[in-house]
Parts: C-alpha cells; structure tokens; sequence
C-alpha cells in the first residue's frame, strides 16, 4: 500500500518549513560566496541537470506505472512550464526567461506548496519530485533575484 499524502499533515508541514528554511539561506549566503564565476555557473548548470533528471525520471515513473496519458502527463500546467524555463534560465541566464519564471513560477509554485495536489506521500519518489521541482522553481527565481 503506497502512502496517501494529506494536506496540512507533517510530511506536508516539513516541506513548507524546508521552503522557508532555503529561501532564507539563499538570501544570507549569496552575497558571501567566494565561488568564481565559472564554478558558480557549474553549479548551476548541476541543479538545471538534477531538475531534468528528476522530471524525466517521473516521466519514466509514469509511463511504467500506466498512469502516462496524453491528458495529463504534458508539460502544459503552469508549474511544468515554470520548471521548463526555470531549467533554460539556470542553463543561460536569460533575464527574459527570469522574468517569467519570478512572477508566473513563484505564484504557481508556492500556491502550489501550499495546496498539493498530491495523492502520494513521503517516502514515495512523487513526494519527493513535486517538492524538488517547486522548490528548484521557487528558489531559482530568489536566486537570480
């Protein structure tokens, strides 16, 4: 039996304190890095790599579990295409990109995080992939800001 993932429950709370948590640190820390630029720009091409790793991987976790459909499973909500930009811009940093994924990308995502739809709980991968690219979203944007 897989877990049922519940709105305001503590999986779901320890999400949203791990999102204040991060979005703090991002703001304390960026200023005092002493990282050159080229290692900077590693970085981020390294987490644009995890968040396509991650969304390709829930592709494959669909497709295998027969819940891949042509209906759902398009990259055609709002959070699917701010993780898709959210990717191109940690990969370029275009600022045209950044000012879609701040605007559209941090209203979807934390509307997101703070009402899931979400029928799967921690431990499974689908807990884990929907935290991961909200976040990745969400503080991507906080980043470049």
């Amino acid at each position: 039996m897989e877990p049922s993932f519940q709105i305001f429950s503590m999986p779901h709370f320890i999400a949203i304190i791990a999102l204040c948590f991060l979005s703090i640190l991002v703001f304390m820390t960026k200023k005092r890095w002493s990282i050159s630029p080229k290692k900077i720009l590693l970085i981020e091409r390294l987490f644009a790599l995890s968040l396509l790793t991650m969304e390709i991987l829930y592709h494959v976790w669909l497709y295998q579990t027969g819940r891949w459909n042509w209906s759902n499973s398009l990259p055609l909500e709002l959070c699917s295409i701010s993780l898709i930009l959210t990717i191109v811009l940690l990969w370029t940093g275009y600022r045209h990109v950044y000012e879609f994924v701040f605007f559209a990308g941090i209203g979807g995502a934390l509307q997101a995080v703070a009402t899931p739809v979400l029928d799967l709980s921690f431990p499974h991968f689908r807990y884990f992939h929907f935290f991961y690219t909200h976040f990745g979203i969400i503080l991507t944007a906080l980043y470049f800001t």
